[in-house]
């Protein structure tokens, strides 16, 4: 039998082998690692009680840290689940919402300034073509902006 340090290992390597980077969820699992092996459990004890005291929001974690956390160990008893080994497998409703923010939008005249200071670069030594490339690109951005959120009223750039 496989030591869990071993399945974790065997699911980076998967998740590695899909396109997914070993260090999203890696730092996160080896301390799911550390809980489960000091408590003296292996991966057939991961009943729902041992996997929910686990993802408990801890006192100095934020809700974003948390959700990443949890999400981390999710993917791995997923995987686990996969390759036939009966444990519980966090609900996606269990994960802590996404913590959303209002998007500040910028007035006609704050656009207005953005565009003429970028419009007011001089060459740069370490940058030949930043007086070149940014006004375009901020222009790009900005009306890709528009375009997306249906507005038409773009004039700000103009």
């Amino acid at each position: 039998m496989k030591t869990f340090n071993e399945y974790i290992e065997a699911m980076l390597l998967y998740k590695e082998s899909i396109g997914y980077s070993r260090k999203s969820y890696e730092y996160d699992l080896m301390r799911f690692c550390n809980y489960i092996v000091t408590k003296q459990l292996d991966v057939s004890d991961l009943k729902e009680e041992i996997v929910l005291s686990w993802c408990s929001r801890w006192e100095s974690e934020s809700q974003t840290s948390a959700r990443r956390r949890i999400q981390s160990v999710r993917e791995l008893l997923k995987y686990l689940s996969a390759i036939g080994i009966d444990c519980y497998v966090i609900p996606s409703s269990f994960l802590p919402r996404a913590e959303t923010r209002t998007p500040y939008i910028f007035t006609d005249k704050e656009l207005q300034s953005i565009f003429k200071e970028c419009d007011d670069l001089l060459p740069n030594k370490c940058s030949p073509n930043r007086h070149l490339i940014l006004p375009v690109l901020l222009r790009l951005i900005f009306f890709v902006a528009c375009i997306r959120t249906r507005d038409g009223n773009c004039k700000a750039a103009t």
